[in-house]
């Protein structure tokens, strides 16, 4: 399991999933007039209960109910502390198939709570359809709270990068749960420690609030690391339907290779606009879409939604209405989400362009890392093109694989990077094989430069490959906007309480490059900028970076791939646009020469160890 940093797009912290189980009628309620039936039955049949035989978490969650019903019904929930609320609900106004959904709230109590769904059918008794019990905050100041803050305590006074000054805080809070404790004392600190996360930019809902990198998170020791379930769809960017109206689509950034979304035919830029039945809307669509981020994995899924598709006569883009069912399970991780290579003539000559996707650098995935590195190297690109836009991250041994092969084995010798620690000592990883990782020197792809597109979730491990290159003045020329900057690192220490593991990733070191650069807490700036990141979307020459609402390989919609084609081809972009037009944007502006074929394997097992992660 990796600790990527997670940006606030990603929503990928995966808790464990409610339940709730099937009630019995109620005979308290006589506020309608019954109708007799022989064996006075429930109304409500069929009901699904995709979380039955488990307790509602007590991070909180999102869940649909789903039921049969005879007659028009209501439904209500009763709740102490109305912890419980409905979100939406579908089929009332009617008989047939009902749906409610519920938000349940995180259990900031810390004690076990209690409630019920009740359905009323018209004509019949008000009914209980499920019970629900929220498990209590056991990390609460619970004996697991008092032992793991006590830990993160120790270790933070001897590791952290900031260790001097945190050991000097006399207003630590240690009576509160171990998932509240580092954000509650580190940020004591102030600007002390600010490298260890930052200020919410001015895009984002929570702008101007602090957040950190440091993290404890609870593991599934027996869990193989390149596992990992739901439907496979990966974030999604909400917009607007119509003019007019409050429909709600959700453009799809990209789907899991191998997952069950893209077995059933699934693509990025794919845009849900219909959830079992029930209309994406202003109202609903956020629940709708962590549900469909968290799915869990017995969960199935009617999903209709647009694809943009390219129409030989017109040489733009239709929207066609398709639809899929997506069952949750659990498949094998693949952190290259697209590779292909596309042949360009350029003046009079051929010249092969190698474009690779990429969401993280994984260990537990580092066969697939390979695969590709070597199919690089079969195909001799001329030039490769790295989309790192959604790429937050990871381990450092593999992003120093990747980036000797972009290095090549002349570079092999030379400084990728330096760990330096707090106490001043410094940990020195070379392009090739030098380095303590032991992966070993990549296939030499013989580059002469490297275009790599970021965005705001560019981060860490990502930004190591910059930053390495750049070290050596490798040509590096980057598109897109402003990265995180994330110029430090994690150690990870792994914690045991009875039978139950953490994983705990305090900051530990910063990372220089061969000249010793380290100054880029704030970001990388793009050489080519497409999006500034503040408030409006008007003033950006792409309105939706880092989405596209067309496939990887589509120059039409993917702007920032086609700057880098035309830099590679030594034109200037014909146009510049803050719409998505269908009416302007063409596509098919290059030759396609071959699609990789990625097939997920097992990866290996194990977390990423001592010094080999950073974020």
């Amino acid at each position: 399991m990796i600790n990527n940093f997670l940006k606030p797009w990603l929503f990928l912290s995966l808790f464990a999933l409610g339940a709730l189980t099937l009630g019995s009628c109620s005979d308290d309620d006589d506020s309608t007039t019954p109708i007799e039936k022989p064996d006075d039955k429930s109304p409500v049949t069929n009901v699904n209960n995709p979380l039955s035989g488990k307790k509602v978490s007590y991070f909180g969650e999102t869940v649909t109910i789903t039921f049969q019903s005879p007659a028009k019904w209501t439904a209500e929930v009763e709740s102490e502390e109305n912890w419980v609320s409905i979100l939406e609900k579908t089929g009332s106004d009617k008989a047939g198939k009902g749906a409610v959904m519920l938000k349940f709230a995180k259990n900031q109590a810390g004690a076990k709570r209690t409630a019920t769904l009740y359905v009323t059918v018209d004509g019949y008794k008000k009914v209980s359809v499920a019970d629900f019990e929220q498990e209590s905050n056991g990390n609460t100041t619970s004996a697991v709270s008092k032992y793991l803050n006590a830990e993160m305590d120790k270790i933070l006074k001897e590791k952290y990068l900031w260790s001097t000054e945190y050991a000097a805080l006399s207003n630590l809070e240690m009576e509160v749960p171990f998932d509240e404790f580092l954000f509650k004392n580190l940020t004591k600190l102030g600007d002390v420690n600010i490298e260890d996360g930052g200020i919410y930019r001015d895009y984002s809902s929570l702008r101007g609030q602090r957040y950190i990198y440091s993290n404890i998170s609870e593991i599934n020791a027996g869990t193989r690391a390149s596992q990992q379930g739901g439907l496979g769809l990966g974030p999604s960017f909400a917009s607007a339907l119509r003019e007019t109206g409050d429909e709600v689509g959700l453009a799809l950034g990209y789907v899991y290779v191998g997952s069950p979304a893209a077995e059933a035919g699934m693509q990025r830029g794919d845009i849900i606009y219909r959830v079992n039945g029930t209309a994406l809307r202003t109202s609903n669509y956020l629940a709708y879409r962590d549900e469909l981020f968290y799915s869990p994995s017995s969960s199935a899924y009617k999903l209709d939604f647009y694809r943009f598709v390219s129409n030989p006569n017109t040489g733009k883009y239709d929207m066609k209405a398709m639809s899929a069912t997506v069952s949750a399970a659990v498949y094998l991780y693949n952190p290259i989400l697209y590779a292909s290579t596309f042949e360009l003539a350029l003046e009079g000559e051929k010249k092969v362009v190698a474009y690779v996707a990429m969401e993280s650098f994984d260990l537990g995935a580092h066969d697939q890392v390979v695969e590709v590195v070597n199919w690089l190297a079969e195909n001799k690109p001329d030039e490769l093109i790295l989309d790192f836009r959604f790429n937050v991250g990871g381990a450092v041994a593999q992003s120093r694989y990747l980036t000797s092969a972009i290095a090549g084995a002349a570079n092999k010798d030379k400084v990728f990077a330096k760990l330096k620690m707090n106490d001043g000592s410094k940990e020195t990883w070379t392009f090739g094989e030098g380095s303590p990782d032991g992966l070993g020197q990549a296939p030499d792809l013989g580059l002469k430069r490297v275009f790599i597109i970021m965005s705001e979730n560019t981060a860490s491990a990502a930004e190591m490959v910059i930053n390495g290159l750049k070290g050596i003045d490798f040509d590096v020329r980057t598109y897109g906007s402003r990265s995180e900057g994330k110029n430090v690192g994690m150690e990870v220490q792994t914690l045991q309480y009875g039978s139950r593991y953490f994983e705990f990733a305090p900051i530990t070191f910063w990372v220089e490059n061969a000249k010793g650069f380290s100054d880029y807490a704030d970001g990388f700036e793009p050489d080519y900028l497409l999006n500034n990141q503040n408030q409006s979307y008007n003033d950006d020459i792409d309105n939706v970076f880092p989405y596209s609402f067309g496939n990887w390989d589509e120059l039409g919609y993917n702007l920032a791939f086609y700057w880098v084609y035309c830099h590679i081809m030594g034109k200037t972009p014909d146009f510049e646009t803050k719409t998505r037009s269908l009416n302007e944007i063409p596509f098919n502006l290059y030759k396609p020469l071959e699609q990789m074929q990625i097939v997920p394997k097992a990866g290996r097992y194990g977390n990423l160890v001592y010094r080999n992660e950073a974020q």
